[in-house]
């Protein structure tokens, strides 16, 4: 087979491979169902994990109980106030805005700058996240590096660490603006 044959082929393989499971998911207490922030994610019933109808409408703060993300590469914003949030992500960039409840995330290599958690939860490799104000930070894995502004209570959250290469330090209000500017 010719090179210039070969190649555009690779490239539109690669390019749909890299495209495949990006999702977002909110789970809806009081509809069953979730509601999908990315065009390629699968909505699913949140009882019975099968595929349901979209909602007319997204769902609001006010009416969700958890986010998930998931997917490679995904780059997504959302106010998290009230809810718990699960970032089960590779490669990606996110912004929580709002009073969150507990971040957690899994996978690796991806940004993640976060308003407010009570908690945040890393168990992955060479994540980095900024927390303008945490109330625990508990990091397993290799090489992530988490950087927090404020402690919701006391001088600095709780931190438990576990890993290796991992890091955790207080940094200025600056550092916490330019790596929310950065990740948009």
């Amino acid at each position: 087979m010719r090179l210039s044959t070969l190649l555009p082929a690779a490239t539109v393989t690669l390019a749909l491979t890299a495209l495949t499971g990006c999702s977002v998911d909110v789970n809806t207490p009081a509809t069953g169902t979730a509601t999908s922030q990315s065009p390629t994610a699968g909505v699913k019933d949140a009882d019975t994990d099968t595929d349901s109808p979209t909602p007319s409408s997204p769902a609001t703060p006010s009416d969700t109980k958890q986010l998930r993300f998931s997917g490679t590469n995904v780059k997504e914003s959302a106010d998290c106030t009230g809810r718990d949030v699960t970032a089960d992500i590779d490669a990606g960039a996110l912004i929580l805005e709002g009073q969150c409840g507990t971040i957690t995330i899994i996978g690796a290599s991806s940004a993640v700058v976060v308003e407010f958690a009570e908690a945040i939860k890393i168990d992955g490799d060479a994540n980095e996240v900024t927390v303008r104000t945490a109330g625990s930070i508990t990091v397993k894995g290799m090489t992530n590096f988490v950087s927090w502004v404020r402690a919701a209570d006391g001088d600095q959250p709780e931190v438990v660490g576990e890993g290796d290469y991992n890091q955790v330090a207080q940094v200025g209000e600056a550092q916490y603006e330019k790596a929310a500017s950065s990740v948009k």
